[in-house]
């Protein structure tokens, strides 16, 4: 029956074998995300190739942690105690190090991720 052409299909097939929608689990989604309390608003320049700002917008002071990750997810870079106060604060730090290719910024407070963005760095 693939491709599927209708909902009703899958219907159909689900009644002929004796069920019916209501024994069938909910439907999986990807869920609403939650407001976080600091979230990084822009990351420029963008490409990148000496250093790069953070810009991160907090609606209250907090002591968070930024780590920088490859594309495989290694940690290649980190700025511990990072003190913003409420409001937008700007960290800048080099990309000088870094070879090229595609990053990602995560800034976490208590091992809790707050928010993510990607950095290109190029050479």
């Amino acid at each position: 029956i693939w491709p599927i052409p209708s909902a009703q299909t899958i219907i159909d097939v689900l009644e002929s074998h004796g069920l019916e929608q209501h024994d069938c689990p909910p439907p999986i989604g990807i869920e609403e995300p939650m407001l976080s309390p600091v979230m990084i608003s822009s990351v420029y320049p963008n490409p990148a190739s000496s250093n790069s700002h953070i810009i991160i917008n907090a609606d209250e002071t907090a002591e968070v942690t930024i780590d920088v990750y490859n594309s495989i997810g290694v940690v290649v870079a980190e700025i511990t105690d990072v003190f913003l106060k409420e409001g937008e604060n700007t960290i800048e730090f080099s990309v000088a190090d870094l070879p090229t290719g595609t990053y990602f910024i995560r800034i976490s407070k208590d091992n809790v991720m707050l928010d993510v963005s990607r950095l290109s760095v190029i050479k």
